[in-house]
C-alpha cells in the first residue's frame, strides 16, 4: 500500500494544502512549527479515524487536539494505491463518532467503493490502530514497541484465528479486573475488604467478652453487694424481731380486746355516772346537815336573845313603874326632879314596849324557822336515803368494772403495754394503748413479713449468684455472640472461597498466558534475528547482543549481564527501539504491507548514527514507502 497524495481541507493549523508522495523513501522537510506533526496524525486519521474519547487533556484526546484553527470542513482525502487498484478516501470529522463521515471512490471508474469500509487501515494491514501505532508510525515520543494481540496476531500470521487471539487480551483483562476486583495492592481488593471485615468481627467479638465478662463481674459484685445488704436486713429484722418479749396480739385478739375495752369504758362510765351523782347527793346533804347546824344555832341565838329581851322589858317595865311610883310619892315641885322621873317613865315605858315588839318578832321568827328546819329535816332524810341508792349503785358499778379489769384481755394488754391497772384509770388510755399495741402488731406484722421478704431475696440473690456463677464458665455463649461467631465463619467461608476463585482466576491467566507464549513463539526467533541484522546495520558493535520475549521485550546483554534499556543513554534507547521496530515492518509486510511514518523520531542520535539510520532507510524505502517528516535539512 502507498500513498501518493492528501489534501488537507482543514486540520488543525493545516488548510487547504496538497501534499504529493512518491514510492521508497521520502523526506519532508519544515520548520519548528510548520506541521509536521499535524500532517502525519491526519494520515493516521485518513487511515484509521478518530478514537472517540472523552479525555479532557488535548495530548490524549486528538479529536479536540486537531480541530480546525479557520474552523471549516473537519477533514480532507487521501489517494492511496492497494491490491492493483487507485483509490480515494475522503474522511470529515464531528465533536463526535457518530458525526463522522468516510466515503472511499474507485478512481478508475469514479465510482463509489465498497472495497474497504471506514475501518480502512484495519482491512488494509489487518492490524488495529494500536498495533499499526506500535509498529509502521514512529512519533516523537518513545520509540519502544509496545505489543497487543492484534500485533501479534499480525505477526504469527494467524488471522483466520485472529478472534481468539485478539480475545486474548480482553480474556486476560477480563481476568486480571476480576483479580484486582478480588486481590489489590496495598491490601485493597474484596478480599482485603472481607478480611479487614473478619478482623473487625474479631475484635468486636474479643471487645464483646471483655465487655460481657466486666459486665458479669460488675452483675456478680452487685449480685453480691445486694446479698450482703439483704442478710444484714435479715439480721437486723431479727434481731428486733427477738427484743418482743411479748409477742404483739394478734388481728383477732385486738378485736375481741377492742370489744371488751367498749366493754370496760362502758363500766367506767356507768361507775363515773354513779359517783358523780352520789358525791352530788353527798353534796346536798351535807349542805342540809349545814343549813339544819345554821338552824340550830339560829334558834339558840333566838331563845337567848328572848331572854335578854324579856330581862330589859321587865327592868324597863319596873324603871317605869319605880318612876310613876316615885313621881306620884314623891311629888315635887323641883321640875328638875319631875324633869327627871319623868325622862325615867318614858325611858322605862320605850324599853318595855321595845323588848314586847321585840319578843312578838322573834316569837314569829321562831315559827317560822321551825318550819325551815322541819323541812330541811325532810329533805336530809332524802338524800341520805337517795344517797344509799347511789352509793349501792357506785358499788355494783365499781365492781363491775374491777370485775372487766380482771379480762384475761385485758391484763394481755397490760401485761403487753407495762401498764398495772393503776395507771389505767380510764377507757382513754385504754383506747391509747389498744392503739399502740394494733401499731406494735402492726410494726411486728410487718417486721416479720420483712424477715420472710429479705429471706426470699436472700434465697433469689444466692439463686442468681450460682447462675451467674454457671453463667461466667460460658460468659460468651449468648445470642449476640452467637451471632458474630456465625458471621465469622460466613465470611471466613467467603474469603476461603474468593481465594479459592482468586487462585483459580491465577492459574488459569498463567495457563492462558503460557498458551499465548508458545503460540506466539514462533515468530519470536525470527524478530529477534532480523532486530539484530539492523542493529548491526546501526551499531557493529551490538551484533548478537540482544535477547527479546514474546511481549517483545528487549534485554541487551552488557559484560556476560542482559540489562534493560532503560540502563543506557536515550540514544542508544532509540536505537535498541529503531532497530526493533524495523524488523517489526519487515515482519508485517507479507501480503499488503503498511507504509511506514516518521515524525522526525532521531532527535536524540548523533550525527554518526543519524548518517547509519538514513542509510538504513534508504535501503528499506526499496521495499516499502517510508515517509519521513523532519525539521533538519
Amino acid at each position: 500500500m502507498q500513498i501518493r497524495r492528501i489534501q488537507i481541507a482543514d486540520f488543525g493549523k493545516l488548510h487547504d494544502m496538497e501534499l504529493d508522495f512518491s514510492e521508497g523513501f521520502q523526506t519532508i522537510t519544515g520548520e519548528n512549527g510548520w506541521g509536521k506533526s499535524t500532517m502525519a496524525a491526519f494520515i493516521k486519521a485518513m487511515l484509521y479515524g478518530m478514537e472517540a474519547t472523552t479525555r479532557r487533556s488535548l495530548l490524549e484526546n486528538e479529536r479536540r487536539h486537531y480541530q480546525p484553527w479557520q474552523g471549516g470542513a473537519y477533514g480532507g482525502s487521501m489517494e492511496f494505491t492497494a491490491g492493483g487498484k487507485t483509490y480515494r478516501a475522503e474522511r470529515t470529522f464531528g465533536s463526535k463518532e457518530k458525526d463522522d463521515t468516510f466515503a472511499l471512490y474507485d478512481l478508475s471508474t469514479g465510482l463509489l467503493s465498497t472495497d474497504y469500509s471506514e475501518r480502512l487501515g484495519e482491512e488494509l494491514f489487518h492490524i488495529d490502530r494500536g498495533a499499526w501505532e506500535r509498529s509502521c508510525y514512529l512519533g516523537q515520543r518513545k520509540l519502544e514497541v509496545l505489543v497487543n494481540d492484534s500485533l501479534h496476531a499480525r505477526l504469527s500470521h494467524a488471522e483466520e484465528d485472529a478472534g481468539d487471539i485478539e480475545n486474548y487480551e480482553r480474556a486476560a483483562a477480563s481476568l486480571e479486573e476480576r483479580m484486582k476486583f478480588l486481590k489489590k495492592t496495598g491490601n485493597r481488593g474484596e478480599i482485603a475488604k472481607l478480611q479487614e471485615e473478619r478482623r473487625q468481627v474479631r475484635e468486636q467479638m474479643e471487645a464483646y467478652e471483655i465487655q460481657q465478662e466486666k459486665l458479669w463481674k460488675a452483675q456478680q459484685e452487685l449480685l453480691e453487694k445486694r446479698l450482703k445488704e439483704q442478710e444484714e436486713k435479715l439480721q437486723e429484722a431479727n434481731v428486733r424481731l427477738a427484743g418482743y418479749e411479748e409477742l404483739p396480739m394478734k388481728e383477732q385478739e385486738l378485736d375481741r380486746l377492742r370489744e371488751q375495752i367498749f366493754r370496760f369504758q362502758a363500766a367506767q362510765e356507768r361507775e363515773q355516772t354513779a359517783k358523780q351523782q352520789y358525791m352530788q347527793v353527798q353534796k346536798q346533804e351535807e349542805r342540809r346537815k349545814a343549813e339544819l347546824e345554821e338552824v340550830r344555832e339560829c334558834a339558840q341565838e333566838q331563845k337567848y336573845s328572848d331572854r335578854k329581851w324579856m330581862l330589859t322589858g321587865v327592868t324597863g317595865l319596873i324603871v317605869m313603874l319605880t318612876g310613876i311610883v316615885l313621881m306620884v310619892c314623891c311629888f315635887s315641885d323641883n321640875i328638875f326632879m319631875t324633869a327627871l322621873l319623868g325622862i325615867l317613865i318614858l325611858l322605862g315605858l320605850a324599853s318595855t314596849i321595845t323588848s314586847f315588839l321585840r319578843l312578838s318578832r322573834n316569837q314569829r321568827s321562831c315559827h317560822l324557822a321551825k318550819e325551815i328546819y322541819n323541812q330541811r329535816v325532810a329533805e336530809l332524810q332524802q338524800y341520805q336515803k337517795q344517797s344509799k341508792q347511789l352509793k349501792k349503785q357506785w358499788d355494783e358499778a365499781e365492781a363491775k368494772r374491777k370485775e372487766q379489769e380482771q379480762d384475761p384481755i385485758l391484763q394481755k394488754l397490760r401485761k403487753a403495754t407495762g401498764y398495772v391497772m393503776e395507771q389505767l384509770p380510764d377507757g382513754e388510755i385504754l383506747e391509747q394503748c389498744w392503739q399502740r399495741e394494733r401499731e406494735r402488731s402492726r410494726e411486728f406484722q410487718n417486721l416479720r413479713q420483712s424477715c420472710e421478704n429479705h429471706r426470699k431475696e436472700v434465697r433469689k440473690c444466692q439463686q442468681e449468684l450460682d447462675s451467674y456463677e454457671q453463667q461466667g464458665k460460658h460468659v460468651g455463649q449468648t445470642e449476640v455472640r452467637l451471632e458474630l461467631e456465625e458471621k465469622l465463619t460466613d465470611l471466613s467461608e467467603q474469603i476461603q472461597e474468593l481465594e479459592r476463585k482468586y487462585e483459580l482466576l491465577s492459574r488459569t491467566l498463567e495457563l492462558l498466558k503460557t498458551a499465548r507464549d508458545r503460540f506466539l513463539g514462533r515468530y519470536l526467533t525470527t524478530l529477534k534475528e532480523k532486530t539484530a541484522e539492523y542493529l548491526a546495520i546501526l551499531e557493529p558493535a551490538w551484533k548478537d547482543s540482544i535477547e527479546m520475549d514474546v511481549n517483545l521485550k528487549l534485554r541487551v546483554r552488557q559484560q556476560g549481564l542482559l540489562r534493560d534499556p532503560e540502563y543506557f543513554s536515550t540514544g542508544w534507547q532509540d536505537l535498541f527501539w529503531l532497530a526493533q521496530r524495523f524488523a517489526l515492518m519487515d515482519a508485517l509486510c507479507e501480503g499488503e504491507s503498511s507504509m511506514a511514518i516518521l515524525d522526525d523520531p532521531f532527535v536524540n542520535l548523533d550525527e554518526e548514527k543519524q548518517a547509519r539510520t538514513l542509510e538504513l532507510l534508504n535501503q528499506i524505502g526499496k521495499q516499502r514507502q517510508i515517509i519521513y517528516f523532519t525539521c533538519r535539512r
